[in-house]
Order: C-alpha cells, then sequence, then structure tokens
C-alpha cells in the first residue's frame, strides 16, 4: 500500500487505469480541481507492480458544505429538520439525544477525512473489496491521523461498492447509513416530443406551461471558447442563485470559480444559455464525457419565471440525441423538480466514524438516520411510479 501526496506523484495513467473513463467526476482533469481546493491523498494498493486498488481521501474542513462534511451529514439540525416528520415520537426523541451525545465530542469543530469526490457525489473506491478495504482503510486512517482530522468517512458508496466493502468496515467500527440519492436521467427519445410522451399528462402539461413562459426566448449550446464572453453575465446570475438560498455570493467571487472551471475543464464543459429581449436570462453549465452528461452550476433571473428549466433541463433534453448521451446525471436535492422531469433516484451510502468518544452512540445515531433516509427515498420513489 503507497499513499501518494498528489494526483502528479502517483501519475495520471495510473489513476485512470484504476479508475477506468467512465465516470468524469474520477478523471484526472476533475481530479485536478479537487486539488485546487482541498488537500488530497491517493491511496494505492499494488500487486507484481500493477495497481490493484485505490481510492482519493480529502480533507474537508469543519463547516464545509453538508453534502461534504460528514458530521454535519449526520449532526446539522438543517437535515434533521426535514428527517424529524420520518420519524416517529419515540424516534425522533431518540435521534435528539443521540446528536447532542455525539457533537458533544466535538467532532463538529474539527476536519474530516472522506473517501470520496466534493461537489460530484461520486465515491472514490477503485476496486476495492475483502481484503484490500481492510489495507486501504489503513492508508486512510494513517492519513487522517497526520492530518489531525476528527472523523473519517466514506461518502456516496455504490450498492455494488457496499457489497464490496460493508463487511470490512463494519467490522473496523464504520456506522452506515443510506445517503440523500443523486438524480439520473435516462435518455430514451429521439426527440423532444419523444421525451414528453415519456411523462405523466398532468407533468406535460406542467411543461408546456412552463415553456409558454418563455416563448419568446431563444437559446445557445456553447462549447470551449465560445463560452467565455458570457461568463459575466453568467456569474451575475450564478449569484443571483446561491443568494436566493441563503449563501452570500456576489458576481465578483463566482466569476473566477465559473473561469477556472470552463478554462480548466475546456474539453469537457457545455453551457446552455437562455435569451430573452436581448439579455440572457439564465445558463445550465454540464460536463459532457462519453454518454453522459453531468449538470453542474446553473443561474438565472428570477424575474422571468421558467427560464431555469429551460436552461437546466429542456434544451439539455432536446440537445443529447445528437450527442450520443445516455444519461443525464442531475445530483442530489431539489426532487420534486428533478423527478417530476423523468429523473430516476440512484441510492449510495456513507460510512461514519467519528472516533473512540462517539463511536458507541453513532452506530444507534446512523441507524436512525438510514430509517429515515429510506422512508423519504421511497415516498420520492412511489411519486416517480406515480403511486404517491
Amino acid at each position: 500500500m503507497t499513499t501518494h501526496r498528489s494526483l502528479a506523484s502517483l501519475g495520471a495513467s495510473r489513476w485512470r487505469a484504476l479508475a477506468g473513463d467512465d465516470d468524469f467526476y474520477l478523471s484526472p482533469a476533475w481530479l485536478r480541481t479537487v486539488e485546487d481546493d482541498f488537500t488530497t491523498a491517493f491511496v494505492t494498493l499494488e500487486r507484481d507492480g500493477a495497481d490493484t486498488a485505490g481510492a482519493v481521501a480529502c480533507r474537508v474542513p469543519s463547516g464545509a458544505l453538508v453534502h461534504h462534511c460528514p458530521p454535519r451529514m449526520l449532526l446539522d439540525s438543517e437535515v434533521w429538520r426535514d428527517l424529524d416528520s420520518l420519524l416517529d415520537e419515540t424516534e425522533r426523541s431518540q435521534a435528539q439525544r443521540l446528536r447532542a451525545t455525539v457533537a458533544a465530542t466535538g467532532v463538529l469543530e474539527r476536519p474530516s477525512t472522506v473517501c470520496g469526490i466534493p461537489f460530484a457525489f461520486v465515491s472514490s473506491l477503485c476496486g476495492a473489496a475483502g481484503k484490500a478495504a481492510d489495507v486501504l482503510d489503513d492508508g486512510l486512517r494513517a492519513t487522517a491521523a497526520e492530518w489531525g482530522t476528527g472523523s473519517t468517512a466514506y461518502l456516496y458508496v455504490t450498492e455494488e461498492q457496499v457489497k464490496a466493502v460493508d463487511a470490512a468496515l463494519t467490522a473496523r467500527g464504520y456506522a452506515r447509513s443510506l445517503l440523500m440519492p443523486a438524480c439520473s436521467m435516462p435518455v430514451t427519445w429521439r426527440d423532444f416530443d419523444g421525451y414528453l410522451a415519456g411523462l405523466s399528462g398532468k407533468r406535460r402539461r406542467h411543461v408546456r406551461k412552463e415553456l409558454a413562459a418563455v416563448g419568446g426566448a431563444t437559446t445557445d449550446w456553447l462549447e470551449g471558447d465560445r463560452i467565455l464572453p458570457h461568463l459575466d453575465r453568467m456569474a451575475e446570475l450564478s449569484a443571483a442563485l446561491m443568494r436566493r438560498y441563503g449563501y452570500d455570493a456576489t458576481p465578483a467571487a463566482e466569476r473566477p470559480v465559473l473561469e477556472r472551471l470552463v478554462e480548466g475543464l475546456h474539453d469537457n464543459v457545455r453551457v446552455t444559455l437562455v435569451h430573452m429581449e436581448g439579455r440572457t436570462v439564465a445558463f445550465g453549465l454540464f460536463y459532457l464525457q462519453g454518454e453522459t452528461l453531468y449538470a453542474s452550476m446553473s443561474g438565472q433571473d428570477y424575474s422571468v419565471p421558467g427560464a431555469h428549466f429551460t436552461a437546466a433541463f429542456y434544451e439539455p433534453v432536446r440537445r443529447v440525441p445528437g450527442l450520443g448521451v445516455t444519461s443525464i446525471h442531475y445530483g442530489p436535492d431539489g426532487y420534486e423538480t428533478k423527478v417530476g422531469r423523468g429523473c430516476r433516484l440512484v441510492p449510495s451510502w456513507g460510512y461514519f466514524d467519528f472516533g473512540d468518544a462517539a463511536r458507541p452512540h453513532l452506530r444507534a445515531l446512523a441507524s436512525l438516520h438510514d430509517r429515515a433516509r429510506t422512508r423519504q427515498t421511497g415516498r420520492y420513489a412511489a411519486r416517480n411510479a406515480g403511486t404517491g
């Protein structure tokens, strides 16, 4: 087992041989952007001179976004505001008591070591099973000790990966819970009419109403250097969206983020723009790799209802049949919006260890969290099937 302190020290070709080319968020191109924002380490397991398993570890600061911060995932009051209604009174009381006990260990105030890809909702495990999972976890824990973090976690572990690593990780003291599912839209249509035909009658009427609200709009689908002249306006729209959701965002802060993504991921980035009366009112930024389109940043002018849905959903829906795309990956959150427009839920799990003091209580808390997430996912799945 070897721990490499950067992608460069491991070698992009070695990592690509382990991770494959199917997932953009495991590509060297994306991982280089992660290294710009997070301290990272690459743990690999070798046999007879060849890499057989690997994982990426990231040092995530305390107070990071809840989707990337393991202690916040299980302890944050905003998380439980949504989950409490899915538990009975006894379960809610138990969860509240356990959260207080685990939080008292100070884990929320310390950074975390995470096996997973920030902002991507993707596990970074490659080839881990049985004894390999044990050895990789030794490397993860050694890295956590070096970084001085208060918790270790494996995030966004897929169903297949759970089968491979569950016995090893639970035996090592990790507590498992279902996480918020991602949303993925399978591309089964040849044109927009075919897409509409796959929706319920109620949803088709809703889509047509949203399109009518921007009936005079024009759209662009841009790639490469053609995106650069639009970055200032995209930054304004992104900041507007972020402020809408309570973040302290400004165009000046958003622009360098967009510029770095567009220039650093030049070959993969695609952008939809929606224009009305001579001004851009919404955008969606995507990454294209192989047969998958990945939704990333977006922004909108909130005085123009429906423009966001054109940029984020309907324009990509029109474009993907000609690109050979078989699925559009939309990540977690916004389930009413995404499921109603044709997305399917893709479950994933997390494995958490918050240290010796928290461990006896964490497993019980994770069990309650898992129970609530399972019920929540079931409700959305029922709506997706038209039964709820």
